[in-house]
């Protein structure tokens, strides 16, 4: 169970939101997820959220455009936190990493897939 309190600590990170973005995912809260995503763009309009970020919260709540839209970003700002997508990965962001587009992206990177 997310402990809303708990992870709201953090949520000036923007990895610890687009996490709970996953967590509610998990846990059938999609509303809740979607609020959490949404907070992640706003804030996105104010303050540096590196894409990568915003890439894995869009896949994990199955918008798969706007994922590869916001990966392509990642890819042309040279965003550093591409890797973490492929070592860190949890299963709701295979959807982005396997997406045939996404991995000529990643084939760029020139790092080994797991």
């Amino acid at each position: 169970m997310v402990s809303s309190p708990t992870l709201a600590a953090h949520l000036s990170n923007d990895k610890a939101q687009a996490a709970l973005v996953y967590c509610y995912v998990k846990e059938g809260k999609h509303a809740q997820a979607k609020a959490a995503f949404d907070k992640l763009l706003d804030r996105s309009q104010t303050e540096y959220i590196p894409k990568s970020s915003l890439a894995a919260a869009a896949s994990f709540l199955g918008q798969k455009e706007l994922a590869h839209e916001l990966l392509k970003k990642a890819f042309d700002e040279h965003d550093s936190y591409l890797v973490r997508l492929l070592i860190y990965t949890v299963p709701l962001q295979n959807d982005l990493i396997s997406d045939p587009r996404n991995v000529r992206l990643f084939e760029e990177l020139n790092l080994p897939r797991r």
